[in-house]
């Protein structure tokens, strides 16, 4: 941070000043980016295209050397040389630099919509970008992540990575804090001093409410009552001396009715002995007739 502010103390943003191809023509204004503000200045390239506004940080830093007429002229020899566009590495290439600078790309608005770039040397050249991408680690399975998802696609801010540091690794998640460490909630659940697992402390925190995160962690989960929750809220019956649920009492063998009967006869207020015993009334009656 101190080298970086000393190089802005150098460089002044005053009209002249050179970077690459890029010529400062003096202009610049501040923008609003990641909760900060950033430095834009206005420059011309020596390619002669239009003025364009570009992020001071970059300029000083390296990543932008040119407005892309450098991408362009080396893309343009080295694309018809290195006969990789059918390796799947070329993709990924393709498909970065279409969310950070396609406007039209459906991803845009979550990559080059926030400010974020392609560093010219991985932008202007393939070869560049496969043969980092190769050095470090790429094989099926593993996949170009952004350490810090704000950061740009740069060596310095890049890594290979599983599926599981890809899905650790986003804005989505959430940070938790406890013992003095900071981790997402899937890699507390497999921490050794979480004594739950990992859906039971979501639970705690998102349902119950839990405000104090190390003792979701380390409080022992409830013991398991023998009487389910189904159960705590069945209705007991006493009669010939037991007391069973409703359940239980309609598979006895001194119960006569069946279970809408027996729900019938006690809303009615029988008592629960002659509701379990007594036969019904049709019954009765067949009975009645062979006597």
């Amino acid at each position: 941070m101190r080298s970086l502010k000393r190089r802005y103390e150098k460089h002044s943003r005053e009209c002249g000043e050179i970077f690459g191809r890029l010529t400062l023509t003096g202009a610049s204004f501040l923008k609003e980016m990641y909760g900060q503000r950033k430095a834009m200045v206005e420059a011309t390239c020596a390619c002669g295209s239009d003025v364009k506004w570009y992020l001071f940080e970059s300029l000083v830093k390296g990543e932008t050397k040119s407005c892309g007429c450098i991408r362009s002229e080396l893309a343009s020899k080295r694309m018809r040389t290195h006969n990789l566009s059918g390796h799947p590495l070329f993709q990924v290439w393709v498909k970065m630099r279409q969310r950070c600078s396609n406007e039209n790309n459906d991803s845009y608005k979550d990559y080059g919509g926030r400010g974020i770039s392609v560093c010219e040397d991985w932008d202007s050249d393939f070869l560049s970008f496969y043969e980092w991408c190769i050095e470090n680690g790429y094989e099926e399975g593993r996949s170009l992540d952004r350490k810090n998802n704000d950061g740009n696609y740069h060596p310095n801010n890049c890594r290979m990575a599983d599926r599981g540091e890809q899905n650790r690794n986003t804005r989505r998640n959430r940070m938790y804090t406890a013992f003095g460490e900071t981790k997402c909630l899937f890699d507390w659940g497999k921490d050794s001093r979480c004594v739950v697992s990992v859906w039971a402390l979501r639970s705690r925190i998102d349902r119950d409410g839990w405000d104090d995160f190390e003792k979701a962690l380390t409080s022992p989960a409830e013991e398991r009552k023998d009487v389910s929750r189904k159960m705590k809220s069945a209705k007991m019956l006493t009669a010939f001396g037991e007391t069973k649920c409703q359940s239980a009492w309609l598979e006895d063998e001194r119960c006569l009715v069946k279970k809408d009967s027996l729900v019938d006869r006690l809303n009615k207020g029988w008592d629960a002995e002659k509701a379990i015993s007594t036969p019904p009334t049709r019954l009765n009656k067949f009975n009645s007739c062979f006597k």
